[in-house]
């Protein structure tokens, strides 16, 4: 196994930031144009794929870093591993940078 993690700090306070991630989720699911990806599970709406997680820790009062792992099911001796890391960690970035661009707007 695997695991992915990308972190971004956000310019709001943690006690918004969970909210402000649920928000996201919610919102990226009713978006009509938005074409579902493994990345936003609609039954759970935790917002990561298959076994992934978001944290939140305190930078300081006023900003967050918010944290994205995803576990791959792969074995580092797997000749797929390598592109497949990158395509997760590329997935990660750009999702935690849409996601910073919502809650720092709201």
């Amino acid at each position: 196994m695997i695991v992915v993690r990308s972190s971004t700090v956000v310019d709001v306070p943690i006690e918004q930031a969970g909210h402000h991630w649920a928000d996201f989720v919610r919102q990226r699911l009713s978006d009509r144009n938005f074409v579902p990806d493994e990345w936003l599970v609609k039954d759970n709406a935790c917002g990561v794929f298959g076994s992934g997680d978001v944290t939140f820790e305190p930078v300081s009062i006023a900003r967050t870093r918010v944290t994205l792992s995803v576990q791959l099911d792969l074995s580092p001796s797997d000749e797929a591993t390598g592109p497949e890391v990158e395509e997760t960690y590329r997935r990660a970035v750009a999702h935690l940078d849409r996601y910073r661009d919502f809650a720092e707007m709201r």
